[in-house]
């Protein structure tokens, strides 16, 4: 199985730097993984018993107990049907499956079949599919239930809820400071796990054929729930496209805060928006020769040294407009070196220099919403406000 991570950011590469980017980074992420699967959900992998089957009408998935859905002791509920082309999108058949194996479990998955030849399918492999499949997964603290992407262009289509609806992670602590374990393990790994086991076992029924070759695609959570398959589900696998994946959770969330608790103590609110662009406009003005072609682009950030005292009002190097008073260039330069602890050495990165921060939602007038629910997390208390953190308070 091969995985694939898109290191998200907008840099263009020079030859030498590319050899670098591929040695450290590419080498790195194309890897091979072989561990567990999920019980009791079924097994794609053990389809291959017992009698061949025809393939069955959209209606009889839910219905007929060989298919594996219906009198299932961990589906709570399951239903099928076609759904009918509209627009771009094509017809289709649209399992929804409530998956649990405890009162407090409830995980919505939805399987997107394109029309197999019973149902009037054709065109594919079998019907109109094209005998792959691809999950799909959510972000933020979201699943995703949409299906109509993978379908369209032939492919049996998954999604979950995580096991939640909506993109809040604050159940993540019950009110009397304990961890809902529940909750966290659902959207950290089952519920994806389960979507993509089902998603493999239902195309089998429907189709009466294994798929070919199965994928997952997501970015950002997505990408951190491609990591997370190919560690506890890798034989299920065939290729895995994590983009941008929000990795190391808990720190890559507590890290979101680190600018707003420096503006905080340093300027007592945020940096305009205005200024904190200008201020990276600068640096990009700056540094952009660094890799010998002026393109707007910094290739390598970590060259680039510029420092955002040059912006101060009154400086000669000071822009004409937006400039900053010292404590701001002061918090500005603490979000690039990113936090330290007490002894001086780094606990995680800063943003680099040139990187659009208040347009991703971070170091904006609000702070990031996954970064306050993480201090309540990292507390075990909902009502924990991140305002009474200091930069020397922060490290801990």
């Amino acid at each position: 199985m091969r995985v694939t991570t898109a290191i998200a950011g907008a840099f263009v590469l020079s030859p030498l730097a590319k050899t670098r980017y591929k040695t450290r980074y590419l080498t790195a992420a194309t890897v091979l993984f072989a561990f567990g699967s999920l019980a009791p959900v079924p097994s794609a992998a053990s389809d291959k018993h017992g009698p061949p089957r025809t393939p069955v009408s959209c209606a009889e998935l839910a219905t007929d107990p060989a298919n594996g859905l219906a009198g299932n002791s961990s589906v709570k509920s399951v239903n099928s049907q076609i759904i009918a082309a509209a627009g771009a999108n094509v017809a289709y058949c649209q399992v929804n499956i409530l998956f649990g194996t405890s009162a407090i479990q409830n995980i919505n998955i939805r399987v997107g079949l394109p029309l197999n030849a019973r149902d009037g399918g054709t065109g594919g492999v079998q019907g109109a599919w094209n005998g792959r499949t691809q999950a799909t997964g959510g972000g933020g603290c979201s699943g995703s239930v949409a299906v109509t992407g993978a379908v369209n262009t032939g492919y049996v289509g998954s999604g979950s809820d995580t096991g939640h609806v909506g993109g809040n992670c604050e159940p993540g602590v019950n009110t009397d400071g304990t961890y809902n374990l529940q909750f966290i393990n659902d959207f950290i790994r089952n519920g994806m796990k389960a979507q993509v086991l089902f998603m493999k076992s239902v195309a089998k029924s429907y189709y009466d054929e294994k798929p070919a070759y199965n994928y997952w695609s997501g970015c950002s959570t997505g990408g951190r729930q491609g990591y997370v398959l190919a560690q506890e589900l890798g034989t299920e696998l065939d290729g895995i496209l994590a983009n941008a994946p929000a990795m190391y959770w808990t720190r890559f969330q507590t890290a979101q805060m680190w600018g707003q608790i420096a503006m905080k103590d340093l300027v007592g609110a945020a940096v305009s928006s205005a200024k904190i662009d200008q201020t990276n406009a600068s640096a990009v003005a700056a540094c952009d020769a660094n890799d010998g072609v002026v393109d707007g682009v910094i290739d390598d950030p970590r060259t680039c040294k510029f420092d955002a005292t040059a912006n101060i009002c009154g400086a000669p190097t000071a822009p004409a407009t937006n400039c900053l008073t010292p404590a701001e260039a002061q918090a500005i330069n603490l979000i690039w070196d990113g936090p330290r602890n007490a002894d001086g050495n780094k606990i995680w990165f800063g943003l680099d220099r040139g990187t659009p921060q208040d347009g991703f939602g971070l170091n904006g007038t609000q702070p990031f919403a996954l970064g306050v629910t993480q201090f309540h997390w990292d507390e075990h208390d909902l009502a924990f406000d991140w305002k009474t953190v200091s930069r020397s308070g922060y490290p801990q």
